[in-house]
């Protein structure tokens, strides 16, 4: 296994089988690392050179040429405003300023308030040209953040590197988000067995139950990861583009897709719009999910609310409700406070 800290937390890439001697499977693996560096390097909003933050200082009233990670990144966050309604955005940035975000790296609340921040946020307020690779804001005050597919899109690009060199085989973590490579041949029907925590009713974070997956990604995604405020007035990083901060309905879910960038685009749709969300992106993008419902929220979602997915069981007396073709195993006793990922008690 090879780790390295990058994007605010820590990427592990582990072998299992490659097509290339043993002795050269930690290069391959900095290879994929090295990738994963690259996105940090060009979209992080904590690196002031970064191809991202001179955009976002360039971009009014441009336009600005984008590198080509932030041109990835721009085409696919257009897809997936299509595909979420709105729900997904980079262009939230000025709300997660609004509400206390990125104070360390100099970030502003607008005098406005709340309806200021809304005022500079929308992806029908920016112009993407992706055959010139130009992006202008059209209202000034405008910044894009891609924490909410960064990541997943950095494990592709890792994920293609290995395959590249050879290797059939992988397991590469990156934060909360999984890639795995070919199948698991201790696991049921070859698939890999993923532990899912979510935040207890007291706080801690409990092993909530596990996935099966096929190769492909996983993106887990709880509005409490990161949350600023206290008391009543408490908000998590997870904040709907269209609306600002809305009383969560949601407590954890997990998305498992083909691609990272997809699953990790997916986690922030659910997040917002929990299981109605299936129906809506029914035929549209490759998934599968499951959503932990907030307590208080079961009889909200009816068959016909629900659409695509269905209560499958309960999590700490909350709801799961889960696609069809998602293998989640419940945990009768979550137990003590796990790390995500960990393996789950036999």
């Amino acid at each position: 296994m090879r780790s390295r800290y990058t994007m605010g937390t820590t990427a592990r890439i582990t072998l299992e089988a490659a097509g290339a001697p043993r002795d050269a499977w930690a290069g391959i693996a900095e290879e994929a690392l090295d990738r994963i560096d690259e996105v940090d390097r060009e979209a992080s909003l904590y690196k002031p050179e970064s191809d991202l933050c001179r955009l976002n200082s360039g971009a009014y009233p441009g336009p600005y040429r984008c590198g080509p990670i932030v041109a990835d990144l721009l085409q696919a966050s257009e897809r997936f405003v299509r595909i979420s309604g709105g729900a997904f955005d980079p262009t939230v940035k000025p709300l997660m300023d609004q509400l206390g975000f990125y104070r360390e790296i100099g970030s502003r609340a607008d005098p406005r308030g709340l309806a200021g921040a809304l005022a500079r946020t929308g992806w029908d307020r920016l112009a993407w040209d992706p055959g010139s690779g130009t992006v202008r804001f059209l209202v000034p005050g405008m910044s894009l953040d891609f924490g909410g597919i960064a990541k997943g899109y950095a494990l592709d690009r890792a994920a293609q590197a290995l395959r590249r060199r050879g290797v059939s085989r992988a397991q590469l973590e990156l934060g909360r988000s999984w890639f795995f490579l070919g199948s698991d041949p201790g696991g049921p029907g070859g698939r890999f067995r993923l532990a899912v925590a979510a935040p207890s009713r007291s706080g801690e974070e409990r092993l909530a139950g596990a996935v099966l997956v096929p190769e492909g990604s996983v993106a887990t995604s709880s509005p409490f990861g990161q949350t600023r405020g206290a008391g009543s007035r408490l908000v998590g990083h997870i904040v709907d583009p269209r609306r600002g901060p809305v009383p969560s309905r949601v407590v954890a879910v997990v998305v498992w897709a083909p691609s990272g960038t997809d699953a990790d685009a997916l986690t922030k749709t659910f997040v917002l719009n929990g299981p109605p969300a299936a129906a809506a992106l029914a035929g549209r993008v490759r998934y599968e999910a499951a959503v932990i419902l907030a307590d208080g929220i079961s009889g909200g979602f009816g068959k016909s609310a629900a659409g695509p997915m269905r209560r499958i069981g309960k999590s700490d007396g909350r709801d799961v409700y889960a696609t069809s073709g998602l293998v989640w195993e419940p945990l009768a006793d979550p137990g003590p406070r796990t790390l995500p990922g960990a393996p789950p008690p036999p």
